[in-house]
Formats: structure tokens, C-alpha cells, sequence
């Protein structure tokens, strides 16, 4: 319902998949032919600069621009 205030009723799909979370983010966009990316981006933790997070694997990787929108403070 958020996204759909911003972008417009009908404009806004929903998919679920199951396995890395990067991976299926970038085949989602790939099959779907997505223009651009747009995912939130969580503070970051001392875990993370370790093992890296979903957003940066994406935003390395994606062919389409990818916006990370960063958490409300």
C-alpha cells in the first residue's frame, strides 16, 4: 500500500522467492527487465562490513541502477 501511494495503484508488484537474498533480487530484475532497483538499506553493523549485506552484494553486481533508501532515523 505504501509504495502504491507513491507510484500509483496497479503499478506496484509483489514477488516472493526462497534462497540468497542478492541473487534472487538480481534474477527478479533481470526476468521482470527492471529499469532500476530501490531497496532499503539497514544501519550498518559490525557483522556486516565482515560479511557484507544484500544491499551492497546488489548495488556491486546489478546491470540497472540501485537506489538505496536509507533507514528513518
Amino acid at each position: 500500500r505504501w509504495a502504491e501511494g507513491i507510484v500509483g495503484k496497479g503499478n506496484v508488484e509483489t514477488h516472493v522467492a526462497y534462497g540468497d537474498a542478492a541473487e534472487q533480487i538480481l534474477a527478479a530484475a533481470e526476468r521482470l527487465g527492471a529499469s532500476a532497483i530501490v531497496m532499503g538499506e539497514r544501519r550498518e553493523r559490525a557483522i556486516d562490513r565482515v560479511l557484507g549485506s544484500v544491499a551492497q552484494a546488489v548495488s556491486a553486481r546489478a546491470g540497472v541502477p540501485v537506489v538505496l533508501v536509507p533507514p528513518v532515523a
